[in-house]
């Protein structure tokens, strides 16, 4: 089905019963009736395993895999074939982690918003807030890794998710030349 063809099915239910909610059709005595909401909302972000990732990965390649660590992280060992646009970057001044204030701005010159993507990250965390981040500028097809390239672990060192490294899938070391980020923000003018 293509778009007018979902949007006239859906007007059809709102003619034919008299208001669309959530939930589906509602029979209304009420003079108002509710607008549908579109067709085509985006999915929310959702979750992947690393092993669902790697598999994801090998086979088609419709996936775009976004590495959002720091340039420092992403150099010392990352999934093969991923981009790096770290969400954060480490502040020249104290060494700490600070938002990437470039970081859609880059990510929206180099990934299209109909693109699949999956985002990953050393644990998750990150990944999670970036994942969300593109959400809500318009990426329709968001994915979180869980357990990142390192792993998820909980307050006792229990493994919650397995990382991308520890279950010895494919990865490099490096820049990544033109997955860079250094090449990736130039492509954005950033």
């Amino acid at each position: 089905m293509n778009r007018k063809q979902i949007e006239l099915g859906m007007w059809l239910v709102v003619l034919s019963c008299g208001v669309m909610t959530n939930a589906g059709c509602e029979k209304s005595g009420q003079s108002e009736t509710k607008q549908a909401e579109p067709a085509t909302q985006p999915k929310p972000v959702g979750n992947m395993t690393v092993q669902q990732v790697n598999d994801l990965m090998t086979g088609k390649n419709e996936y775009v895999f976004l590495d959002v660590r720091t340039v420092e992280e992403f150099e010392a060992g990352h999934p093969a074939g991923t981009l790096n646009i770290p969400v954060l970057i480490k502040d020249a001044s104290t060494g700490k982690k600070i938002k990437n204030e470039k970081f859609l701005d880059v990510v929206i010159a180099n990934i299209p918003k109909f693109a699949k993507v999956i985002v990953g990250c050393r644990s998750g965390r990150r990944s999670t807030m970036a994942a969300n981040m593109m959400h809500a500028v318009g990426y329709q097809h968001v994915d979180n890794m869980l357990g990142g390239f390192s792993g998820q672990f909980d307050s006792e060192g229990k493994v919650i998710h397995p990382g991308w490294q520890s279950k010895g899938y494919p990865t490099e070391t490096g820049l990544g030349g033109n997955r860079s980020y250094e090449v990736l923000k130039n492509k954005a003018g950033s």
